[in-house]
């Protein structure tokens, strides 16, 4: 979240709709024997765009105010690295 910037849920409810996001990437990290390996699902939404990467054997969920879109993906990948090494 952005600084002053006001959640629109309580911060449980903004946690639970991430992690139930995160599922999705981690579902497809789970069946890569079958997919290949995940480089990132973009979803473009009417309030939203979201993108998840793979950061390890887990995902990052990053929710993005429209018009922003895969154009700062490079940004997001090289951020993802840097906590996947943190994590190592």
């Amino acid at each position: 979240m952005r600084p002053g910037v006001a959640s629109l849920d309580p911060p449980e409810v903004s946690a639970e709709v991430d992690v139930e996001t995160a599922k999705f990437g981690l579902l497809l990290l789970q069946n890569r024997t079958y997919y290949g390996e995940l480089d990132h699902v973009f979803a473009s939404m009417e309030k939203v765009n979201v993108i998840v990467l793979p950061v390890g054997d887990k995902v990052l969920v990053v929710a993005l105010d429209p018009p922003t879109g895969l154009d700062i993906l490079p940004q997001l990948k090289k951020m993802a690295a840097k906590i996947s090494q943190f994590l190592k």
